[in-house]
């Protein structure tokens, strides 16, 4: 039996765990099997990587971060269809460039390929690919899920962080003549849940290796139309890399202090203290003494919730925390039950998150806050919201029902006709 193995370094076990639930659900081929290794705590992603790599006799490799979430579960058969139309191809990414600008920064690049998934009421299609004339080459890939058929060496030698591993691998297999490509996605077969805030503080240091050790091979696919591209510096956006590389130790330290601050409020649960913070997160990127980090953008969002909950006297999402850890935990859990409605996980998954909510009595501005705030990565935020509700009105909960449907963006006609009969019946 052929074996393909999922591989991720893991810093944060809730996460994980998670990301496990949905690879568990995969479509796995007749004589094919699946296994999942982590490495806890890695120093960087290269050597982590290679030391599984090495330990694994898998036929198919699968690098994934622990915040990615395989949603389509026609995901192992299409892998394996690729890689077996061509055994030139070393490795598929779910998203990728066509051309490196001499820079070396991928985003900063041109002729995106692939799909990135993106918050949508519409119905979510799993996609089975057979069309292989919808492979594109390119010239690297994102290493939040890449799969690869070889065993290449990650260069832990140049890349001892979490920069820069996934261009110099893909650059690794096009130095041995293998194609590097990313599948036309009808609808994204992963989620990246990272928020969207890229950690930049070693970018700078990482990407200088790189230029140094690839910088005199090919960065682009031959398309003459976007060589003048691939030749500009971005001089703006490096010199702002290296203002976050020598300012490293300022920003964290900053932040730190901030967290410090945050947790002061946890304890006493000083609600009032922690809205305030809404205005001190805006003062402190103005005077660029705090940095936008995923962390700052968490209490940003909570602190607008908590408004909401205390004009309406709801339990507010901080009651019974003493330390930002178990804030981060209380809003991932949050995060991850409602996604688990949004893809038709098990009914009894699915319970375990409403269970969740009720038992924590969190607020419909909360739930509104993941669902709607800066960082969210859900879709079909009408669906979640009307089966939350559902499970209130069974217990007679009309309030809580009435608020959280309130929450609704844009809500459709039906759902606009059941809050306007809950307006009337509650004399609101």
């Amino acid at each position: 039996m052929k074996k393909i193995c999922f591989i991720a370094c893991v810093n944060n076990d809730l996460m994980m765990a998670e990301c496990r639930l949905y690879i568990e659900r995969l479509y796995v081929p007749e004589g094919w099997s699946i296994e999942i290794r982590t490495i806890k705590n890695a120093s960087s992603m290269t050597e982590g990587y290679n030391t599984v790599m090495d330990a694994s006799d898998a036929e198919i490799k699968v690098y994934l971060h622990q915040d990615v979430f395989i949603i389509n579960r026609y995901f192992l058969e299409n892998v394996i269809r690729i890689f077996e139309s061509d055994p030139k191809i070393g490795i598929i990414g779910m998203a990728g460039v066509r051309y490196l600008p001499k820079c070396g920064v991928m985003w900063r690049g041109g002729e995106y390929r692939g799909n990135l998934f993106r918050p949508s009421e519409e119905k979510y299609n799993e996609e089975e690919f057979y069309d292989l004339s919808l492979l594109n080459d390119v010239i690297c890939v994102d290493g939040f899920c890449i799969a690869t058929s070889k065993n290449i060496f990650w260069r832990e030698d140049l890349f001892n962080k979490f920069d820069f591993y996934d261009v110099s691998e893909s650059f690794e297999y096009r130095r041995r003549g293998y194609r590097i490509v990313v599948p036309d996605q009808k609808s994204a077969w992963c989620v990246h849940d990272d928020g969207g805030i890229l950690k930049l503080f070693d970018y700078n240091e990482n990407r200088k290796k790189f230029i140094e050790e690839y910088g005199n091979e090919l960065f682009d696919l031959e398309n003459e139309e976007y060589k003048e591209a691939a030749n500009t510096n971005d001089n703006d956006y490096i010199e702002m890399l290296r203002n976050l590389e020598e300012q490293k130790e300022y920003y964290l330290e900053n932040q730190h202090k901030f967290i410090i601050d945050i947790e002061k409020c946890l304890k006493k649960c000083d609600v009032e203290s922690f809205i305030s913070n809404y205005e001190k997160i805006a003062v402190g990127l103005k005077n660029n003494e705090l940095k936008m980090s995923k962390d700052i953008m968490i209490v940003k969002m909570i602190s607008s919730a908590l408004l909401s909950e205390k004009k309406l006297k709801f339990k507010p999402f901080i009651a019974g925390i003493q330390n930002f850890l178990q804030l981060r935990e209380k809003w991932l859990r949050l995060n991850f039950y409602l996604r688990r409605i949004e893809f038709d996980f098990a009914e009894d998954l699915q319970r375990e998150g409403i269970e969740f909510i009720y038992d924590n009595e969190i607020s419909p501005y909360a739930i509104a806050m993941v669902l709607y705030g800066a960082l969210s990565y859900i879709g079909h935020r009408e669906k979640i919201i009307l089966k939350i509700a559902e499970s209130y009105f069974e217990r007679g909960d009309m309030w809580y029902a009435y608020c959280l449907l309130r929450c609704i963006v844009k809500p459709g006609e039906n759902t606009y006709a059941l809050i306007k009969d809950l307006e009337k019946l509650l004399g609101q």
